[in-house]
C-alpha cells in the first residue's frame, strides 16, 4: 500500500504583525431616541386594573401562573407599571406612541402613570401623536371606559 505526501506551502511572513489576528468590534449601538424630559404630556392614565392586565400580559404563562400562587396582585401592579408605555408600543406598532419610559403625572386625585400621546416642552410647542381614531383603539384595549386624554404635569420618567 502506497501512501501520498502532502506539502503545503504558507506564504512566508516579514513580520509578527501579518501573523496575528486582529481584534474585531461590532459597531455601536444606536441608543432609542425619545423626546426631552417634558413639562406635561397629553395622554391617557392608567388605573389600577388596568396595569395589573399589562402585568398579566407582559409575564410569560407559565410564570404568571407561579406567580399568582405566591405573590398578590400588587406583584403584577408593579410590572405593568415598568411596561406600560413599551407593551402599548408593542401592541400597537402603527401608531406613534414614542415614550417607553414610565411616565408620573399629577392629577386631580394623585399621582398616576400616562400612555403618552402627546407631550410639551415649552409653553408653546404642544405635538399630538395621534388621531381621535388611534387614541380610541388605545384606550378599548387598556379598558378605560370613556376617559378622554388630558394635559397633565409631569412628575417623573423611570
Amino acid at each position: 500500500m502506497s501512501s501520498k505526501v502532502v506539502h503545503f506551502s504558507l506564504p512566508e511572513t516579514t513580520s509578527p504583525k501579518d501573523t496575528a489576528q486582529k481584534a474585531w468590534r461590532s459597531p455601536p449601538l444606536k441608543p432609542r431616541t425619545q423626546p426631552p424630559t417634558p413639562v406635561s404630556v397629553y395622554g391617557l392614565y392608567l388605573t389600577e386594573d388596568c396595569i395589573s392586565r399589562i402585568g398579566r400580559t407582559v409575564l410569560p404563562s407559565n410564570f404568571t401562573e407561579k406567580l399568582a400562587l405566591k405573590c398578590p396582585d400588587y406583584a403584577f401592579y408593579h410590572v405593568g407599571l415598568s411596561y406600560s408605555n413599551a407593551h402599548c408600543q408593542d401592541t400597537f406598532p402603527d401608531i406613534p406612541l414614542y415614550w417607553r419610559s414610565t411616565v408620573i403625572v399629577h392629577t386631580a386625585t394623585r399621582a398616576r402613570p400616562v400612555v403618552v400621546l402627546g407631550h410639551r416642552t415649552t409653553a408653546k410647542d404642544r405635538k399630538i401623536y395621534v388621531s381621535d381614531d388611534q387614541m380610541k383603539r388605545v384606550r378599548e384595549y387598556l379598558d378605560l371606559g370613556d376617559q378622554e386624554p388630558a394635559w397633565y404635569d409631569v412628575m417623573s420618567v423611570s
